[in-house]
C-alpha cells in the first residue's frame, strides 16, 4: 500500500546565501525517513526533536513517483546576489515551496530526482564559472562557492579573479589542505580546469 509522503524538514539548515541540494526528511504513517542523502535511515521522532537548528521546517506533499528525491533550494539573498551580479539564469522559482514560519522569506525549494538537482547545480556553476573568468568578476567567482565551493570550476574561477597576489595565495593554500596537494599540482589542475572553461 502507498501512504502519502510528507516531507517535514530540509536538512542541513540551508542558508538564505545559498544554492545547493539538501537531503530531505519526510514522514509517513508515524515514520521519519531521510531522502537523498548517500545513506538513508529512518529516525525516531525523539531523534527528530533533537535536530533542532540543524534542520529548516517544512510542509510539502512528495510525488510518490519520485525514487530517491532531494530539495533544490535557492536562497533569498543569493537569488538578489546572482540578479545584481547578471549571473547566468537560475531555474524559475515561481511555483517552489518556501518553508514555515518564521523562515518563508528565507529562500525556495523543489524536490527533484538527486541526480536531476545536481545536474542543474552543477550546469549553472559551471556556466557561472566560465563568466568570472571572461569577466574577470572575482564577485561572481565567489558566489559559485555557494553553489559548488570544492567543484574544480568554482576553485578555477576564484583563484584566477582573485584580485590581489596575496589573496591569491591564501586560496591556494586552502585548496591544497582540502585536496591534499602539492602546490604544482593544483596550479596544473586549476590551469587546466580553466583551459576547459574557456573554449
Amino acid at each position: 500500500m502507498m501512504y502519502d509522503k510528507t516531507v517535514v524538514a530540509l536538512l542541513d539548515r540551508p542558508s538564505p546565501e545559498s544554492f545547493g541540494m539538501v537531503g530531505i526528511l519526510i514522514k509517513y504513517e508515524d515514520k521519519y525517513e531521510t531522502l537523498g542523502l548517500t545513506e538513508n535511515k529512518f529516525i525516531t521522532q525523539r531523534e527528530f526533536e533533537r535536530l533542532g537548528g540543524h534542520i529548516l521546517e517544512v510542509y510539502s506533499t512528495l510525488d510518490n513517483n519520485l525514487i530517491n528525491p532531494a530539495a533544490l533550494w535557492i536562497g533569498n539573498e543569493f537569488y538578489s546576489k546572482a540578479t545584481n551580479l547578471k549571473a547566468p539564469q537560475l531555474p524559475d522559482t515561481k511555483d517552489w515551496n518556501t518553508p514555515l514560519h518564521p523562515h518563508m522569506s528565507t529562500g525556495k525549494y523543489s524536490f527533484l530526482e538527486t541526480k536531476q538537482a545536481y545536474k542543474n547545480l552543477d550546469e549553472w556553476t559551471t556556466e557561472a564559472a566560465r563568466e568570472a573568468l571572461l569577466r574577470n568578476n572575482y564577485d561572481l567567482a565567489k558566489l559559485t562557492a555557494w553553489a559548488l565551493p570544492f567543484s574544480s570550476a568554482s576553485k578555477a574561477a576564484i583563484y584566477f579573479t582573485t584580485p590581489t597576489p596575496e589573496k591569491q595565495k591564501q586560496e591556494l593554500k586552502l585548496y591544497m589542505r582540502i585536496d591534499q596537494k602539492t602546490e604544482k599540482e593544483l596550479k596544473e589542475e586549476l590551469e587546466k580546469t580553466k583551459e576547459v572553461l574557456l573554449r
